[in-house]
Order: C-alpha cells, then sequence, then structure tokens
C-alpha cells in the first residue's frame, strides 16, 4: 500500500490572509492554467509591452542607421525602453479612448527619454508608396484621444 499525504483541511469561508493584493489585476484566478507558465511570462501584458517598446526602440535605430534620426536618440530611447519603467494598467486604460496602445506608450515612452534628448532632423515622409484612400483612417491621434 502506497503512502499518500493527507490532504489539507478545507478553509473556512471568509477572508483568508495572504501575500496581499496582486499589482497585476490579471492574476490568474480566471486562468490558473495560464498562471505561473512560461506561457503567461511569454505573452502577459508584461512582455507584450516589452516587445511594443523593442519595436520603438528598434525603429529609432533604423532610423539613426538611415541617417533621418541622431544616433544619440536612437541610444536614448533604447535605454529607455524597459517594461519595468512603465506602467501597464494606466497604458491599457488610456488605450481605450485611442483603440490601440501604442498611442499613450509612445507619449510615455517620449517623457521617458526626456526634453534634453536630440530630436529627429528631418520628419518622416508623409506619403509612402501606398496611400490610403481618402478619410480611411480617423482624425489625427491627438485629436481623437488623450496620452495623459
Amino acid at each position: 500500500m502506497t503512502d499518500h499525504p493527507t490532504p489539507p483541511a478545507p478553509m473556512p469561508p471568509g477572508p483568508h490572509p495572504g501575500p496581499g493584493p496582486s499589482p497585476d489585476p490579471d492574476a490568474g484566478l480566471l486562468d490558473p492554467v495560464r498562471a505561473g507558465s512560461p506561457a503567461e511570462a511569454a505573452t502577459g501584458d508584461p512582455a507584450f509591452l516589452q516587445a511594443l517598446l523593442d519595436a520603438e526602440a528598434a525603429l529609432t535605430r533604423a532610423q539613426a542607421a538611415a541617417g533621418t534620426a541622431p544616433e544619440a536618440a536612437a541610444r536614448a530611447v533604447t535605454e529607455a525602453a524597459d517594461a519595468a519603467r512603465f506602467d501597464v494598467r494606466s497604458l491599457a486604460l488610456r488605450a481605450r479612448a485611442c483603440g490601440n496602445p501604442v498611442i499613450p506608450l509612445v507619449a510615455d515612452l517620449t517623457a521617458a527619454v526626456g526634453s534634453g534628448a536630440p530630436t529627429c532632423t528631418r520628419a518622416r515622409p508623409a506619403r509612402t508608396s501606398w496611400t490610403p484612400p481618402p478619410c480611411w483612417w480617423p482624425p489625427a491621434p491627438s485629436a481623437r484621444c488623450s496620452t495623459t
């Protein structure tokens, strides 16, 4: 006969002391299979935010390589692009007004880089090889949503 550990006694109803409130509003209560797993670490909000920041930093480095942004700007953006410096919850709440998190993220990343950072020397071309039809997209984001 195999010895099995005695299961813990059921907890009485009511609140139970624990480590405290989770800083993550989606702690996995409704998806316990994902909670604490490598999949959660790779696809959760912090990982998604870091991927967005990595893309913004890569874009700035590419602009510097093409000569449309100073190297110092690429270094400053790359250094500031650390997800731990940003409030994921605030970005999510502000993204509601715009329909995506990039608009408030770029505003926060710009603030994180600081006003003393170098600026681009030339503006990005307004038109690309594919130009959307007129009225394809709503007015400029600043007219539609708040980044603060």
